[in-house]
């Protein structure tokens, strides 16, 4: 396996790969003499500053992306060396400049740990419940997406109508409209609705109103992938409903000849697309890309 474990290597990979292609998870999914691999990491600190590089790269990434929106937004990843805190990004930090050195540390009970900017009290709250009440999740991302907060409204969930839909199929929650988000309750709330660890969290909470919330039980760069595949199924879906003539109540009118994928299809799609390690390496060419235009600078 190769060692390599962050930035970008020679042959321009932002991931390590190996040659025993049978223990890659993604080793029926591509032909050749090597495969992806997920990192591994020598101690837990290592991983934390690969975490926190990461989540800084998640949000250049979103704010080239346009998802940077006055002081709104916000995302965290589990400490690896304090998994009962989590980094997040300071309140009024533009998306576009953040660095990893930027971020604050901040436990459960929602007080900071490590840094001296103020952080967004719903950030802070709803962040520290969702992290406690679920230890398999490692990274959240919440933005508002224009898409998804358009969809956010319709109170429904994707229709199946192309492969990237499929990666949703039950797995995104509604959550009904509670106003502004300041308190732990809010958290509490939706992390009752995501399922329980066993069963495998959801990947999108659509919170009514007001935009998705996206989890990652693999990494950060899991979480980024599902918010931004779930922006482009949203935006995909205003369009379906634009062309086929949908009505106020939701329905699809009986003449539209629509075609929505089947039960069988739709799991097997979310089978092969929807793991946290696809999740994970389908982020891996905008971390590429992000590299080389910066060349790494967000990593400080």
């Amino acid at each position: 396996m190769s060692s390599f474990k962050g930035g970008v290597d020679s042959q321009g990979y932002s991931f390590p790969t190996t040659t025993d292609i049978t223990t890659s998870p993604f080793y029926k999914l591509a032909s050749g003499r090597t495969r992806p691999v997920l990192p591994s990491f020598e101690n837990p600190a290592e991983e934390s500053i690969y975490r926190k590089e990461h989540l800084a790269a998640v949000f250049r990434v979103l704010g080239k992306h346009g998802h940077g929106e006055g002081i709104a937004g916000h995302c965290s990843v589990r400490d690896a060396v304090k998994p009962d805190c989590f980094w997040v990004n300071p309140w009024t930090k533009s998306f576009s400049r953040m660095k990893a050195s930027d971020l604050m540390l901040v436990n459960h009970a929602g007080e900071v740990v490590e840094g001296d900017r103020a952080i967004d009290a719903s950030a802070t709250s709803l962040h520290s419940a969702l992290h406690e009440a679920n230890p398999s999740l490692i990274g959240i991302v919440h933005v508002h997406g224009p898409y998804s907060k358009a969809f956010s409204a319709l109170g429904r969930q994707l229709d199946m109508i192309n492969q990237d839909s499929c990666v949703f199929h039950n797995s995104h929650v509604l959550v009904p409209f509670g106003g502004l988000i300041q308190g732990r309750d809010e958290g509490v709330r939706i992390s009752k609705l995501l399922g329980g660890e066993s069963e495998g969290l959801k990947k999108i909470a659509v919170l009514e109103n007001h935009g998705a919330l996206a989890f990652g039980q693999s990494s950060i760069d899991e979480a980024a992938w599902w918010f931004l595949n779930f922006e482009m199924c949203c935006r995909a879906q205003l369009l379906f409903d634009s062309a086929v003539g949908r009505n106020q109540t939701g329905k699809i009118p009986e003449e539209s000849r629509v075609k929505i994928i089947g039960g069988t299809e739709r799991e097997f799609t979310k089978f092969e697309m929807g793991s946290p390690e696809m999740g994970w390496l389908n982020f891996a060419p905008y971390y590429e890309d992000l590299e080389w235009e910066t060349k790494g600078d967000f990593k400080n």
